[in-house]
């Protein structure tokens, strides 16, 4: 009796880990069906990498100054040139991007984390707490992005974590619509029926029934946010309320080639390159995985 209730129980394992290996395989075989969102994913990770390993792969100091050999156009020693102090912009832009794709990351985390929780209430309960919740989130919707996010960092102060509140802080409505939405969808189905006549809990019935049936408009959601998050750090740094100097950030260094603009384009060429491809590859990865996940383009 035993020995059949384990081979059935190792049998459930083994076909639950099939089934996870077989839908992670699925997914990637339709998003290689969108070339920019696969050659998008693989830049990204390279990025990622790039960004990571910035001290094996540059020789130099970001924060080392050579006024000797400072503006220089790009070379061969430098591959991107050197900025106003002397400073290899290629190494800046590695290392500015460990902030970059840290602080958007971080902010998307924070996001997808409490928006889905506001969003779930008020959708489960709905009445005068779906009217309050959905409420106050119009409410932070109603001011404009970047605005919001200038007013929080000005009153949290500078600094990696200040900056993804203040830019996570944004990103919370957009999150909670999207799995209030699901959540609507979902909880008057069978399956939320029958685990609440089975004597579940609100929250065992909204973390373990309907939660991971809303996953993936989210997943969808968090990637397409981290593009424009990493925009909105380098606005927020460029105008001097997101990562402040010597720290080296896209947007910061940006700002720091305006008077060169003219006279000297890799400080503003480079970083503004930097910015404008890492988010269209966010923005191309995360049509490729709407896509993927869409049920309704399984073939």
């Amino acid at each position: 009796m035993s020995n059949t209730s384990v081979n059935t129980a190792s049998g459930k394992r083994v076909i639950a880990k099939r089934k996870w290996w077989t839908g992670l395989l699925d997914f990637f075989r339709r998003l290689s069906k969108n070339k920019g969102a696969f050659i998008s994913m693989f830049f990204l990770i390279i990025v990622v990498l790039a960004c990571v390993f910035a001290d094996v792969i540059s020789p130099y100091d970001y924060a080392k100054m050579d006024l000797v050999n400072k503006l220089q156009f790009p070379s061969w020693q430098h591959i991107c040139g050197t900025d106003n102090n002397g400073r290899d912009i290629f190494t800046r832009i590695l290392y500015g991007g460990r902030i970059s794709l840290l602080v958007s990351v971080i902010s998307v985390a924070i996001a997808t984390v409490i928006g889905p929780i506001f969003g779930a209430l008020a959708a489960f309960y709905g009445g005068r707490t779906d009217g309050i919740i959905m409420r106050f989130l119009d409410i932070i919707m109603s001011i404009p992005g970047l605005l919001l996010s200038v007013s929080i960092s000005i009153a949290l102060g500078t600094g990696t974590v200040q900056t993804a509140i203040a830019i996570a802080v944004g990103s919370i409505p957009s999150m909670a619509r999207v799995m209030r939405a699901q959540v609507l969808t979902e909880k008057d189905k069978e399956y939320v029926e029958a685990a609440r006549a089975a004597g579940a809990t609100d929250t065992r019935i909204i973390l373990t029934h309907i939660l991971p049936n809303c996953v993936a408009p989210l997943i969808v959601q968090a990637t397409m946010r981290i593009g424009s998050s990493v925009l909105l750090i380098s606005s927020l740094s460029f105008i001097g309320c997101g990562i402040q100097p010597p720290t080296p950030e896209w947007g910061s260094m940006v700002s720091a080639g305006r008077q060169y603009v003219r006279t000297f384009y890799p400080m503003v060429l480079f970083p503004g390159l930097a910015i404008m491809i890492t988010m269209l590859a966010f923005n191309l990865f995360g049509d490729g995985v709407r896509d993927a996940l869409d049920p309704k383009l399984r073939r």
